[in-house]
């Protein structure tokens, strides 16, 4: 699913959300990815945050300690 549609759902469901960036460097979505093709050239920390920041104002973000992951808190504008 596109990166601006979730964006545009979850500002559709609430004021304030919170919610993790997994990249694709995570060992997960490594693991996810091994069996198929990446056809998802957009899906970087770039991408995501440009499309919820239509949406969204970010509150605060923090990285999550000994992962590449990061944590959002963001506000509906």
């Amino acid at each position: 699913m596109p990166l601006a549609d979730v964006a545009a759902f979850f500002a559709k469901a609430g004021k304030s959300l919170i919610i993790e960036f997994v990249p694709k460097e995570d060992s997960q979505v490594q693991r996810l990815l091994s069996t198929r093709e990446d056809v998802f050239p957009s899906y970087t920390q770039t991408g995501f945050e440009e499309a919820f920041g239509k949406h969204f104002e970010v509150v605060r973000q923090e990285k999550i300690v000994d992962t590449v992951r990061t944590l959002y808190l963001m506000r509906r504008r």
